[in-house]
């Protein structure tokens, strides 16, 4: 398993088991959903009761507005966050290649564009996984 960001001393992670998917569309761009905060690939928070991939269809669906066919998995990683609040979190991501089926309103980047947004390093390093070496 990956790991990213620092585990500083001085207080508690709170876990945060969460899912995310790659999708690419016909010409290459990655899909990433921008927020306040930052820019994200699809997902997020898996709630009680959920599968994993129950948990991505439905983030999918509520952050990009359309349906989606799950593929493969990439792999999981932990990334440690603190928030601009002092919030610790510890991520604990599974990462799944997929397709956005129908109209979608996430964002879509030029595999470069998306690396330089991409805001968790987990993130990027899934696209980088996924797009191979730069041609």
């Amino acid at each position: 398993m990956l790991r990213f960001g620092e585990k500083r001393p001085g207080g508690e992670y709170r876990p945060r088991p969460s899912v995310y998917a790659v999708a690419l569309d016909a010409h290459g761009r990655v899909a990433l959903v921008a927020e306040d905060n930052g820019f994200y690939l699809p997902g997020g928070g898996i709630e009680a009761g959920e599968s994993v991939l129950e948990a991505l269809v439905r983030e999918i669906r509520e952050e990009c507005s359309c349906e989606s066919r799950i593929l493969d998995a990439l792999g999981d990683s932990i990334e440690y966050i603190e928030t601009r609040r002092g919030t610790r979190i510890e991520v604990q991501g599974s990462f799944f290649r997929a397709e956005l089926v129908g109209e979608s309103t996430a964002g879509w980047y030029a595999p470069e564009e998306a690396l330089r947004l991409a805001t968790r390093s987990s993130h990027a390093h899934v696209i980088r996984e996924v797009l191979g070496p730069p041609r």
